[in-house]
């Protein structure tokens, strides 16, 4: 046809070829769509599952180019020293509290923290479906990594720790969200860390309560938005 020069024809055939690919890749996708679904609804992790049917054309992550880079960088402006009338003064008599209260996280209560984590992964890519695993499936092996996790808690709360030996465990993965328009950036944190923060709230969580009262939501509040809006 190329070489009769029947163009017509051979463009026919070409926008023929093109719309099966068209439906085939739609059908493929939609294949796609309902096993991914089906797979993380087997596995527990419903908001997961309902966000891969629920997106839409608009939002989603950003890729890190230069205007979405130069956007982050503004929300994030040079540090500067604290200020004093941005501080709460609490009347509060605050003292240091005494090492022996973390003394009570354990193993047990790390495994009991991981098994009640949600959340999706940081940088070393660990889920907290992952985490769950490692600290309840592997039967001795998981008890020695939760009591490990359950040292480095207590070691945190009652000595000084260099920050720059912390740096890893307090790294984030930051991630631009499309606001359309606009973007927001979160950062999600390594799983152990919030395993590990959650059992020294734990720990701390009346004492933190009676400090900031209803401002500080993160330690069990209950009806924590009401109390903040009254």
């Amino acid at each position: 046809m190329w070489a009769s020069g029947d163009i017509n024809t051979l463009m026919l055939e070409c926008r023929t070829i093109q719309g099966q690919l068209t439906t085939r890749a739609r059908n493929n996708e939609t294949a796609s769509k309902a096993r991914t679904f089906a797979k993380l609804r087997m596995e527990g992790k419903v908001q997961s599952a309902l966000r891969t049917i629920t997106t839409t054309a608009y939002g989603g992550a950003l890729s890190l180019t230069k205007e979405v880079r130069e956007a982050l960088i503004k929300k994030h402006p040079p540090k500067q020293p604290p200020v004093s009338s941005a501080m709460t003064e609490s009347d509060t008599c605050l003292r240091e509290p005494h090492f022996i209260v973390f003394e009570k996280i354990d193993g047990h209560m790390i495994c009991e923290t991981a098994l009640k984590t949600d959340g999706a992964a940081g940088p070393s890519g660990l889920d907290a479906a992952a985490w769950k695993r490692l600290c309840s499936s592997f039967s001795s092996f998981s008890a020695d990594l939760c009591d490990a996790m359950a040292s480095v808690a207590r070691r945190i709360c009652s000595s000084f720790v260099d920050p720059s030996g912390l740096t890893a465990f307090t790294t984030c993965c930051l991630i631009a969200l499309d606001k359309c328009p606009g973007l927001r950036l979160i950062g999600i944190g390594e799983t152990a860390h919030r395993i590990i923060s959650r059992a020294i709230l734990a720990t701390l969580k009346d004492e933190i309560q009676a400090v900031a009262g209803p401002l500080q939501l993160c330690a069990g509040q209950e009806a924590g938005c009401e109390a903040a809006i009254h």
